[in-house]
């Protein structure tokens, strides 16, 4: 598990390898709440209030959470109290986006596109997770309707 904290308000986890049980909503609350416990512990945050959760899942990778916590003035939350609102994306498939052209990366398993000038990779389903690694470690994931466009518009 990634965090990376926007503010103090604002973070988005990354996390690898992790699927949830969507179907069942308390238990999907109950894994969220251990998240919110774990960032708040390791980071120092005052993790508290409503938090409006977007999940984006992929199958190669695993999910990104982007929580934002929505300024609710009229409620009072006690300093554990998390209530959320969770939200599950249509856009499911993530590239990763090359951040240094001299790189040479495992190909083999990645389409590899151009758009707008950049160079992305999209790996395919028969990825090893070494190579996968690989990638992670050298490019930015992009995911969400920016994901979306760049599948459907590059070269």
């Amino acid at each position: 598990m990634k965090v990376s904290i926007e503010d103090e308000n604002n973070f988005i986890v990354f996390l690898n390898n992790k699927n949830f049980n969507f179907k069942n909503n308390d238990d999907l609350e109950e894994q969220f709440k251990s998240i919110f416990n774990l960032i708040k512990s390791r980071y120092k945050l005052a993790v508290n209030g409503f938090y409006n959760i977007v999940v984006y899942k992929d199958d190669i990778y695993g999910m990104i959470l982007v929580m934002e916590k929505e300024d609710i003035e009229y409620f009072d939350y006690f300093d554990n109290q998390v209530e959320m609102r969770i939200v599950i994306s249509p856009y499911n498939k993530f590239v990763y986006k090359v951040e240094n052209n001299d790189l040479n990366f495992p190909s083999i398993n990645c389409k590899i596109c151009l758009y707008l000038g950049n160079i992305y990779l999209i790996p395919n389903d028969n990825i090893k997770n070494i190579e996968l690694s690989q990638i992670l470690e050298y490019t930015t994931i992009i995911y969400g309707e920016e994901a979306e466009k760049i599948l459907k518009f590059s070269k």
